[in-house]
C-alpha cells in the first residue's frame, strides 16, 4: 500500500490513484463515496467578537461576521450550502485562511473571527470560556470523511476489502460506514 497525503483532490485516472479519502457531502460526479467517519464542526468565536453585535440566530447571519477559513476555503461554502443559504455571500468567503484546526481555534479565541472548528478540538477552549459557540447550528450530519473511488470500479474485490477493513477498525467507525451512490 502506498499512502500519499495531499490537500489536492485526487485525479483517479491521471494520477493512477485507486482510492482517496475526501471531506465533504459525499457527492462527487462519477465517484462512489463510502462514509467512513463523521466530524462535527461547530462555529466558534471569542465572546469579545460578539460584544455589541446582535447574536446570530440564522446561518446567513454569520456572513456579517469575519469568518476564518480553512486552507481550501471550502468549509464555510459547504456549510452555508447545506443549511440552505443561497446565494452564499461572497464577502463570507474572503478572509484569512489557515491550514490547521488548532490555528483556526487559536485565531477564533483571540477575536480574529468565527471558525468552523472540530467540536472535539475546541472542547478545552469552550470549557475555559475563551471560545463560545457563535450560533447553535451544528455542521450537518452529511458532512463526513468519505472513501472515494470511481463508481465504475466498485465491483472490484479490492474496494470491498478496503471497505471491510475500515469497518472493522473501530465499533463507532463500523456504524458510520455507509455507501452513497455516484451523484
Amino acid at each position: 500500500m502506498h499512502i500519499v497525503t495531499s490537500r489536492v483532490l485526487a485525479n483517479f485516472e491521471a494520477d493512477g490513484i485507486d482510492v482517496a479519502i475526501r471531506h465533504g457531502l459525499g457527492r462527487w460526479k462519477g465517484l462512489r463515496a463510502d462514509r467512513i467517519a463523521a466530524v462535527r464542526l461547530i462555529p466558534v468565536c471569542s465572546k469579545a467578537l460578539l460584544r455589541g453585535r446582535p447574536r446570530p440566530t440564522r446561518a446567513k447571519d454569520l456572513a456579517a461576521l469575519p469568518l476564518l477559513l480553512d486552507a481550501q476555503r471550502r468549509d464555510w461554502a459547504l456549510w452555508f450550502q447545506a443549511l440552505g443559504v443561497h446565494p452564499i455571500p461572497k464577502e463570507a468567503l474572503i478572509g484569512p485562511s489557515l491550514d490547521d484546526q488548532m490555528l483556526l481555534i487559536q485565531a477564533a479565541a483571540s477575536g480574529q473571527g468565527v471558525a468552523l472548528a472540530s467540536e472535539v478540538l475546541a472542547r478545552p477552549e469552550l470549557a475555559r470560556r475563551s471560545l463560545v459557540r457563535a450560533i447553535d447550528l451544528d455542521w450537518p450530519q452529511e458532512f463526513a470523511y468519505w472513501l472515494v473511488y470511481p463508481a465504475a470500479n466498485a465491483h472490484q474485490p479490492k474496494f470491498a476489502a478496503i471497505r471491510q477493513w475500515l469497518s472493522t477498525q473501530s465499533e463507532p467507525a463500523a456504524a458510520m460506514v455507509q455507501t452513497r451512490p455516484k451523484g
